[in-house]
């Protein structure tokens, strides 16, 4: 009945001049049921070949334990789905430690556990480190430009500390507050008898920065400037600055710190570490080991770390100790400044200085907690007793550090501050 409704409305169709419409509709209509029709009877094919595996897989179970091994279904819809990944040498795995395979007896395998023990490797080690020398190819022959007068008169030798603080030409108001209300309070204008330090200063970009440079070191009397350029590159010039003037201008002190401007020292608490834990042929600061060098990054802040290979070519640093703050003994300093002109220039300083150790008998000595972040250092709000048990803190600006003088030295503050 059907079939003959089909054909009179077929033949009423072709009569009336539609028949390509009609056909090319008959063609789309069955398109779509293959479509849709072949992938549900796929399913159900699929789905009654599970369930009589795994009608048969229970009835071998029923059996016991001495049935041989028993067919896996893999009932995935999906037909082009790769097939179950199996341990390369057929070991069982331990699920509570997937990368150590064991002999016990075998359970199901876990397809992620078999994936970690099959692609886990051991990492290659990284060359050590191998010292860099040359023939007098870093020869420095900087004029100084302003010449403070000697800080060190009358210094304490025993566990003394002359402070190379590293500043730039424009950084006045911080250098007003470290010296007049923060740490530096305790070199009394460079009377004290276990402190004396000195600003160091590169050429500025502009005259006026060289005249008010000028001016402020005729009042104060504690800035030394050397004719190179300010730059973030040649903080290694300054450095080497730094260490010449303190071995030349204060050769009675123990130790020189090589300091920059943004950190806090809590100095009683400094001086106590170098008594229990100082050493007069070593480093000290926040040391590191086997550090690898930074090749490539994406974090704006850390792009002036990325070394090239004309740069650095080792893929590791020397052990060194982190450059805002460490502690160098005279006699160590003495021997870092006399093998740097056989040590090529090096834009990181505190590497530069580790490169220049490694040419010597003398190494770095870790100080445990020598650094530490202060808690609420931005919001300007401190815990003094937290203060107490801070030997130094990188990254304190100017405000922090006015701050902390009031609250923790000034008004009732604590007694380690004083």
């Amino acid at each position: 009945m059907a079939c003959r409704t089909f054909t009179r409305r077929f033949n009423s169709t072709i009569r009336n001049g539609r028949t390509l419409g009609f056909v090319g509709l008959i063609l789309f209509t069955m398109l779509c049921m293959s479509t849709l029709v072949t992938p549900f009877l796929h399913h159900l094919d699929l789905l009654r070949v599970c369930k009589k595996w795994i009608a048969v897989d229970q009835e071998l179970a029923k059996s016991g334990p001495d049935n041989p091994a028993q067919a896996d279904c893999a009932c995935n819809t999906d037909t082009n789905a790769d097939p179950p990944l199996k341990s390369p040498d057929s070991v069982p795995v331990n699920p509570a430690n997937p990368v150590n395979p064991v002999n016990p007896v075998p359970a199901a395998p876990v397809v992620q556990q078999l994936v970690i023990a099959s692609t886990t490797t051991t990492a290659k080690p990284l060359p050590p480190y191998e010292t860099i020398t040359c023939n007098h190819c870093f020869v420095r022959n900087y004029t100084m430009t302003i010449r403070p007068k000697p800080p060190c008169h009358g210094i304490q030798k025993r566990n003394s500390i002359f402070a190379a603080v590293l500043s730039k030409p424009d950084q006045s108001g911080t250098r007003d507050i470290i010296r007049q209300s923060s740490w530096l309070v305790h070199a009394k204008n460079n009377t004290a008898q276990k402190l004396r330090y000195v600003f160091l200063v590169g050429q500025p970009l502009t005259v006026k920065e060289q005249k008010n440079l000028e001016r402020e070191a005729k009042i104060y009397g504690d800035i030394a400037q050397q004719n190179f350029a300010d730059t973030y590159v040649n903080l290694t010039l300054k450095t080497l600055f730094g260490l010449e003037y303190g071995i030349k201008y204060c050769k009675d002190a123990a130790f020189i710190m090589k300091i920059d401007t943004d950190v806090f020292i809590n100095f009683p608490k400094l001086q106590r570490v170098i008594e229990t834990k100082g050493s007069t042929t070593e480093v000290m600061g926040n040391c590191r080991k086997d550090l690898v060098v930074l090749r490539q990054t994406d974090n704006i802040k850390e792009k002036k770390w990325v070394m090239t290979y004309d740069e650095y070519k080792q893929e590791v640093y020397p052990p060194y100790c982190e450059g805002p703050r460490y502690i160098i003994p005279m006699q160590v300093a003495k021997a870092l400044v006399n093998v740097s002109p056989n040590v090529p220039f090096f834009r990181m300083e505190d590497t530069y200085i580790a490169m220049c150790l490694a040419v010597t008998p003398y190494r770095v000595k870790n100080i445990p907690d020598f650094d530490k972040q202060i808690h609420g250092v931005f919001k300007l709000q401190f815990n003094c007793t937290e203060l107490a048990n801070t030997t130094t803190s990188h990254s304190v600006n100017k405000n922090a550090m006015f701050k902390i003088f009031q609250q923790c030295h000034l008004n009732g503050g604590i007694h380690s501050l004083r």
